[in-house]
């Protein structure tokens, strides 16, 4: 993945001002290895993914994925966690929700694959049952990252991954993350530099 020369503004309230967050940002992710966004809340981290990821557009440059122009969300290349609690629906359960939204973004997954993901994340059968609106903020975070997981995706974009996690979790994850680089680019958003022991290389973002 190429960011070239990334601007993005948005218009402040009650002004007619616009705030710039980037302009002219540069970003190279080469394949197979695991990248730290780092910066203080507010510098803009969240949207970078959401940009990288197609869900922004930005108001100059572009983002080249697979030497091809991304220019809208599109799971199968690259996929985005964040937003935990708003992501799922809460009347459904953990299990309903990963059937639905692999419909919606055309990936199959079949029983091992969501029993082995399920069991490597640590969540309890329990949890995968319940409807997603019982669970706890750390269950919530693993039902999002087992979604991301049975994706395949290409490129993992994680906002905050760890934040939610307790000590034996975080580890678990940390074990995966390192795991799975060996056939993606996985990229880490995140105000703390904890995770900078899994990371091969930290980008640290400059406020405008």
């Amino acid at each position: 993945m190429q960011l070239k020369n990334i601007s993005y503004s948005y218009k402040e309230l009650f002004s007619f001002k616009r705030k710039n967050i980037f302009k002219d940002l540069n970003l190279k992710f080469e394949e197979n290895k695991i990248y730290l966004i780092t910066a203080p809340n507010g510098y803009g981290k969240t949207t970078l993914l959401k940009i990288m990821a197609g869900f922004l557009i930005p108001d100059k440059g572009d983002v080249i994925v697979n030497n091809h122009l991304l220019k809208n969300f599109n799971p199968r290349l690259v996929y985005i966690v964040y937003n935990y609690t708003r992501r799922f629906y809460w009347q459904l359960t953990v299990k309903e929700n990963i059937d639905f939204f692999s419909g919606i973004y055309h990936f199959s997954y079949n029983l091992n694959d969501f029993e082995m993901a399920s069991d490597t994340l640590m969540m309890d059968r329990q949890f995968i049952n319940k409807k997603f609106g019982q669970l706890s903020n750390g269950n919530m975070m693993k039902a999002n990252l087992l979604l991301c997981f049975l994706s395949k995706s290409k490129i993992w974009l994680l906002d905050e991954p760890f934040v939610l996690l307790d000590e034996k979790s975080s580890e678990c994850l940390s074990k995966i993350l390192k795991e799975e680089k060996k056939q993606r680019t996985i990229i880490i958003a995140s105000a703390s530099l904890k995770e900078k022991e899994i990371a091969d290389e930290i980008v640290y973002l400059e406020k405008l």
